[in-house]
């Protein structure tokens, strides 16, 4: 059974930097694989607020808890799409997305940042939940 390795954040800044001097070719694919290009619908955070007006005015028979899981997932389609397929434990967001989704929603920031693994888990693992999001961000008027 092998053992499992665990590097800092310093690791992998120097893993990086050796990585695109000495494998340039690799390091691009390894970018265009885990980081694809893609364009947020929208970059204005002080428009969450909007978003959550709007998202409050649909009715929901799911808990709160859920219906806040189901915004976050909403907000990042339109503001963040490419953490959808960037692995979990190193998921790069907008500066200040967190911040304003935790003043929107009444939360921490740590509230946030783990809601933002369990939704971007979800999406991946569960069809279901994935389609109800992207319907949510169609009737929200963000796609």
């Amino acid at each position: 059974m092998e053992t499992a390795i665990y590097f800092k954040n310093h690791h992998y800044r120097l893993l990086w930097k050796v990585l695109t001097k000495t494998r340039p070719e690799l390091a691009t694919e390894i970018i265009n694989e885990y980081i694809p290009e893609e364009t947020p619908k929208e970059t204005d955070l002080s428009k969450i607020g909007y978003y959550f007006t709007a998202f409050s005015n649909v009715e929901y028979t799911e808990s709160k808890v859920d219906v806040r899981r189901y915004f976050v997932a909403a907000m990042i389609h339109l503001y963040c799409p490419q953490v959808l397929r960037q692995p979990l434990d190193s998921i790069i967001l907008k500066y200040g997305f967190v911040k304003a989704l935790s003043g929107v929603l009444d939360q921490k920031d740590a509230n946030i940042s783990n809601m933002i693994r369990q939704v971007i888990t979800w999406e991946k693992n569960y069809e279901d939940f994935e389609k109800k999001v992207s319907e949510l961000v169609i009737k929200m008027g963000g796609g």
